[in-house]
């Protein structure tokens, strides 16, 4: 199936989906599943105008699924964060007492170059 801007307007597309349709494929493309996936925010739209009822509740039951799915992984990956959090906020003293050092201890060194190659200086060694 081809579609065009015309068909776009003629099925009652926002403004701003035919001007993304534009920038994209010009006045028309061949509806390709690579396609959909440049558009991916307007499939459900465009699923509404092509699909008849016994389709459409095929991919409702197909979304349904997608949806569950997504919501497992987001519910694992907000609880992954949440122990992460608590993993820093224990950890968070002891790391910034481990940086503060680890700084602390490349300042004095630097410190104590340096005052020995003013000394050094001063006292005229090559």
């Amino acid at each position: 199936m081809q579609i065009t801007t015309a068909w776009l307007r003629k099925q009652g597309a926002c403004a701003g989906g035919i001007a993304e349709f534009k920038s994209k494929f010009g006045k028309s493309a061949k509806l390709t599943r690579a396609n959909l996936h440049k558009m991916p925010h307007h499939a459900r739209w465009l699923a509404g105008r092509l699909l008849d009822a016994e389709a459409w509740a095929e991919y409702e039951r197909v979304l349904s699924e997608a949806r569950a799915e997504y919501r497992r992984m987001r519910a694992e990956a907000l609880a992954e964060s949440e122990r992460t959090c608590d993993e820093y906020e224990r950890v968070r003293p002891e790391m910034l007492e481990e940086e503060y050092e680890r700084v602390r201890r490349t300042a004095w060194d630097k410190y104590i170059r340096a005052n020995v190659d003013a000394v050094a200086d001063a006292i005229g060694l090559a």
